[in-house]
């Protein structure tokens, strides 16, 4: 509201505001468009109160047509605009733009149940042995991380997940969490076939930048996990989410 409005308008009048002040800039475009909107044609003017616009009639059905590419392009530079000043936040357009319903976990809980068949899995908060009976948790909320990755999703004991809710767990369940992914994973490379296998570790490969190897040993993926989650860990803290929960 103080600067867009009539800087949007900037390319109409470039030669009559050439060499103007920048402080005066806003003002004089708004004289401008009102006095050239017949001749110039600029996309809107102002109304007396300047607290509303008035399409120009020419610029009508161009909107109408093209609405889907305008709101597209506004929609990109904005995201770019955000990003660019928030480069360590992740996930900003899709927080800016959230999906309006949550994606299914359908694949990621029948990768579970396939482990949860072969091998034991504990609840790495209460230590629970889990049976088909559990939920899935994002380890980083997906309030704060806005996907789905199989390397923040972990079957835990539902008291826990709802005790959780979208806090940040302590640093002491790292460890816990890397082991039961590694354990996962072991289970995963000898049922899946080789193309499903690296579509299945892809994800740990480029979001925390470990070989198709490393995913497999136990004190590299230990290392990795860590590398990642602390750092979005202060990040999720400085933008409100609560710290340090630990299951009671």
């Amino acid at each position: 509201m103080r600067y867009v409005r009539s800087r949007i308008l900037r390319p109409f009048f470039e030669t009559e505001i050439s060499g103007v002040k920048d402080y005066r800039v806003d003002r004089e475009i708004v004289k401008l468009a009102g006095v050239h909107f017949r001749k110039r044609r600029p996309l809107f003017r102002f109304d007396n109160s300047e607290k509303s616009i008035l399409l120009h009639p020419d610029w009508i059905p161009y909107l109408r047509q093209h609405h889907a590419i305008v709101e597209g392009w506004a929609l990109w530079h904005w995201a770019d605009y955000m990003q660019r000043r928030n480069p360590g936040i992740p996930a900003v357009a899709r927080k800016l733009l959230p999906p309006e319903k949550r994606e299914s976990l359908r694949k990621q809980r029948e990768f579970w149940n396939d482990v949860i068949n072969e091998t034991n899995i504990h609840c790495i908060y209460s230590g629970k042995k889990l049976g088909h009976g559990y939920d899935l948790d994002h380890f980083l909320p997906w309030k704060f991380v806005a996907h789905d990755q199989l390397w923040n999703l972990i079957p835990v004991d539902s008291r826990a997940n709802s005790s959780k809710s979208d806090d940040i767990p302590s640093e002491i369940y790292i460890d816990s969490l890397a082991e039961t992914q590694r354990a996962a994973l072991s289970v995963a490379q000898g049922s899946l076939s080789n193309q499903k296998w690296k579509n299945a570790v892809e994800p740990y490969i480029s979001d925390m930048y470990v070989t198709p190897e490393d995913v497999l040993d136990r004190e590299k993926l230990k290392t990795a996990y860590h590398r990642t989650l602390r750092p979005l860990m202060s990040i999720a803290e400085q933008q409100g989410f609560q710290p340090g929960w630990t299951y009671k």
